[in-house]
């Protein structure tokens, strides 16, 4: 699993509210809280994370039935567990490149099996 961690604790939160049906404003208009990173200001903080996932940590891989499921997870959710945990420990962590860190445009698996991120500034 390639995952996206983004930490936007230092971008302010901007209210937007949303209009009524007849295009006009109320003050008891429904609003939502988003942080966006004004230009000039803090950008989120950015970082791509890799974890292994094989079919020992994935409930359900490999079994035909239910039953199979139910049985399997009965004898083996602590093996499952704690293979999930490490797993999840060993997280492959990927710094942005330093000239376009700001923005992480898109990742994709290629081929081969190997994965390619594209960052871009926000200028």
């Amino acid at each position: 699993i390639v995952f996206a961690r983004v930490d936007e604790s230092d971008i302010p939160p901007f209210r937007i509210t949303h209009q009524d049906k007849e295009g006009g404003s109320s003050s008891d208009a429904p609003y939502e809280d988003h942080r966006y990173p004004f230009a000039g200001e803090a950008n989120p903080i950015v970082r791509l994370g890799y974890v292994k996932v094989d079919r020992s940590s994935v409930p359900g891989a490999g079994f035909s039935s239910v039953y199979d499921l139910s049985m399997e997870s009965m004898n083996n959710n602590g093996k499952m567990l704690s293979d999930a945990r490490e797993n999840w420990n060993a997280t492959q962590w990927f710094d942005p490149p330093s000239l376009a860190s700001e923005y992480l445009a898109r990742v994709n698996w290629l081929p081969d099996g190997t994965v390619c991120a594209q960052w871009q500034d926000r200028s």
